[in-house]
């Protein structure tokens, strides 16, 4: 079945009841849009929202709306979509679509990026396969927009990020090529691209912005960057690294204290948190892992011991222990938590949410685990105690170079992010502790 609008897909149809509840148009756009319709393309269809939305990555959706109207759309999608709360949601309304729309003319555009699904045709459905073909072909097209100084964005953005918009989309492509079977040969995507030389111009650009300006567009560069990076292993990290011409980029960030070229370290743990202000994020933005020969399920059992939950007074008889099939097979401990507020940390309809994403190695022999099988339990410390977090905890595992014949990557175990939703970080905590659980599947 050709993916037209919403209702043709089952996992995107709920968005399409949500707009008949409210009497409006929805429209998907961003990388889940493309990533729908992409493997839609290649013959593998989503099977459900996980493998169309990316852990660091929001879901872009818009409604016809007015701006009052935001908080009702946002309920009507956690009514309708009983995952949703696993998921960071970005609503816009008609009035941030016309804003979108009217920086379309000055920004440098990236066509695989540009796909939008709606409850209505929204794109010319020729055109559209013929981009989704030639991508399929390794054929992005980054097209420079000499009229980028002239945006609006241009005074707390730069050309690096559609470069980084790139990056990801050339990683969809080899998500889609990697989903069928067998495996189709292929060189991979970006041949040709003009990658490069608006990376040096967007450094450029970030070099000579002033305050308060250029943290902004560090901050969001450094974003957009981990989230790419986080998608793939350290090794292809590198390639992607190389091939796209990155590596001013990556010493921009490292000058600025960002830790960009950690992220082909195998022994680092990356960690994305909401920003706070003055600098700082609510979790260091890079710690070294643990050690690989930890005693993983002893390891959880003394955090149980140490939860207040477990005292005789909240009514527990038995301990708190795994069911049976589930093992715990790595996670992070001593995460140390800021507190403070978050602007990013928006109402999703009336629950709260805060993320945290936590990469983690995967012990070695484990790198084919399914990442439906896993998830992730959140152990929270602080000065009056111990306590489970209520949090919901998805994990993706980082896609090796899919086209290598013969790889030992597999031997040295892999790489996961696990996406963690809290309702709300609690302000008492001060640490917290990631443990990755391994269930039957």
């Amino acid at each position: 079945m050709s993916l037209r609008v919403l209702q043709d897909s089952p996992v995107l149809k709920p968005l399409a009841r949500v707009g008949k509840r409210l009497d409006v148009d929805v429209v998907l756009f961003g990388s889940v849009a493309t990533r729908a319709l992409l493997f839609e393309a290649a013959g593998a269809p989503a099977k459900n929202l996980f493998e169309l939305a990316e852990h660091v990555a929001d879901i872009d959706v818009g409604h016809t709306g007015p701006p009052s109207l935001n908080p009702k759309f946002a309920q009507a999608i956690i009514e309708e979509m009983p995952l949703a709360p696993w998921f960071r949601w970005s609503i816009v309304d008609r009035e941030g679509l016309a804003a979108l729309d009217s920086l379309g003319k000055y920004n440098v555009a990236v066509p695989l990026r540009q796909f939008r699904i709606g409850t209505q045709r929204l794109f010319d459905p020729v055109e559209k396969d013929e981009l989704l073909e030639r991508a399929l072909r390794g054929d992005l097209d980054l097209l420079p927009n000499p009229r980028f100084e002239e945006s609006p964005r241009a005074s707390f953005d730069s050309e690096s990020s559609a470069v980084l918009i790139y990056v990801d989309a050339a990683i969809d492509v080899l998500q889609a090529y990697s989903r069928r079977v067998p495996t189709v040969p292929h060189g991979g995507p970006g041949k040709s691209s003009p990658a490069t030389e608006l990376v040096a111009t967007g450094v450029r650009r970030l070099k000579e912005m002033t305050e308060p300006q250029r943290t902004i567009a560090l901050r969001r560069t450094w974003y957009r960057f981990a989230g790419t990076a986080l998608r793939v292993s350290p090794s292809v990290w590198r390639r992607a690294v190389e091939f796209f011409g990155l590596e001013p980029l990556v010493e921009l960030l490292d000058q600025t204290d960002y830790s960009a070229s950690q992220f082909t370290e195998a022994r680092v743990v990356p960690i994305v948190s909401t920003y706070l202000g003055s600098g700082e994020y609510r979790m260091p933005p890079m710690i070294f892992g643990e050690d690989a020969s930890r005693d993983w399920n002893l390891a959880f059992k003394w955090a149980l011991e140490k939860t207040s939950e477990l005292s005789p007074g909240d009514g527990f008889l038995e301990p708190v222990v795994l069911a049976p099939g589930n093992e715990v097979i790595g996670g992070q401990l001593g995460i140390t938590v800021r507190k403070g507020a978050s602007a990013s940390s928006k109402p999703m309809g009336s629950y709260k949410q805060e993320f945290f994403h936590v990469s983690l190695p995967l012990p070695v022999m484990r790198s084919n685990v399914s990442p439906a099988s896993l998830t992730a339990v959140v152990v929270g410390h602080g000065p009056d105690g111990s306590s489970i977090l209520p949090a919901f905890a998805s994990v993706s595992t980082a896609m090796a170079w899919p086209f290598d014949r013969y790889s030992n990557e597999a031997s040295h175990g892999g790489r996961c992010t696990v996406r963690i939703s809290l309702p709300e970080m609690r302000m008492d905590i001060q640490i917290v502790d990631v443990f990755l659980i391994k269930g039957e599947f």
